[in-house]
């Protein structure tokens, strides 16, 4: 797993552990002193090359937080080469973003359009891996991410639905400037372990599938689970406004990996219990 101590990284090594698999977790930023067991590129790079790997997950791609990184580049060429060298598949985790561009006619592999620089990034990101990497190489697009963030000041703290949960700690209320109808896409660190491994168990896999359908929810639903888990948490329920209503992106419908069984096992109630878990009692 490379990428491993990142958000989506360290989400998908626990699930993939959880499933019974021996992961090896890897890093740009090895050797780590307070975690020796994480290796570096050059070390993961020995292992393909020694065929004591069996898949390859690349989770170092650019991120929202640090999209001025360019090391990113370096490392998915030089794995997707070694991949191809060795005939060891492996999977990039990228991002549903890169089709924004996009209002109809478009499916999950299709063209990358990106509007932003996150999405442009991810876009050569996956241009690199599919050059290089060949019919070794494939790219999982991923809808949301769904995880616990780490800290108030952890980037995923920025998104969906942490984002309510902060200002209702800061505010006591949430305003959200969209309707409360406009649905957002989710999987979590499980989904996305279990479609890899679909991948790397088909022989003519393609080369670019996404996760869908995730979980669908609508900011009405995010706010009334809010709620939920400061009361849950012995807070008080804050309250909730919307904007106006707006209308929604095409909606995604079910793609390869539905195809061969996958779906994702995220819901409202885990959301729920995670955000009650993080918000915790008062002090």
């Amino acid at each position: 797993m490379v990428g491993a101590l990142g958000a989506v990284g360290g989400a998908v090594c626990l699930a993939l552990t959880e499933l019974s698999h021996e992961v090896i977790r890897v890093s740009s930023r090895a050797p780590i002193d307070t975690d020796p067991e994480v290796l570096s590129i050059a070390e993961s790079l020995a292992l393909i090359h020694d065929n004591s790997v069996h898949l390859v997950v690349h989770a170092g791609g650019p991120g929202d937080h640090r999209s001025d990184r360019t090391s990113w580049e370096t490392t998915t060429s030089i794995l997707a080469t070694a991949l191809h060298t060795c005939a060891v598949p492996g999977v990039l985790l990228s991002t549903t973003r890169v089709l924004e561009g996009w209002e109809t006619g478009f499916t999950e592999d299709s063209a990358p359009k990106p509007l932003t620089f996150y999405a442009e990034n991810n876009a050569r990101n996956e241009q690199l891996w599919l050059e290089r990497g060949g019919s070794t190489a494939s790219v999982l697009r991923l809808a949301n991410f769904f995880s616990m963030p780490k800290s108030l000041d952890s980037p995923q703290a920025a998104l969906l639905p942490w984002s309510l949960v902060t200002e209702a700690l800061a505010t006591g209320s949430i305003g959200i400037r969209s309707g409360a109808l406009l649905t957002k896409e989710f999987v979590n660190g499980n989904d996305i372990a279990r479609a890899a491994l679909a991948l790397a168990a088909t022989e003519d896999r393609p080369s670019i599938v996404a996760t869908l359908p995730g979980l669908k929810i609508s900011l009405a639903d995010f706010a009334g689970a809010v709620q939920r888990a400061f009361v849950n948490a012995g807070r008080a329920r804050p309250a909730v406004t919307f904007g106006p209503e707006a209308t929604a992106g095409p909606p995604s419908s079910p793609g390869w990996l539905a195809s061969v069984g996958w779906n994702s096992e995220l819901s409202l109630a885990i959301i729920e219990q995670a955000v009650t878990e993080w918000v915790g009692p008062a002090a």
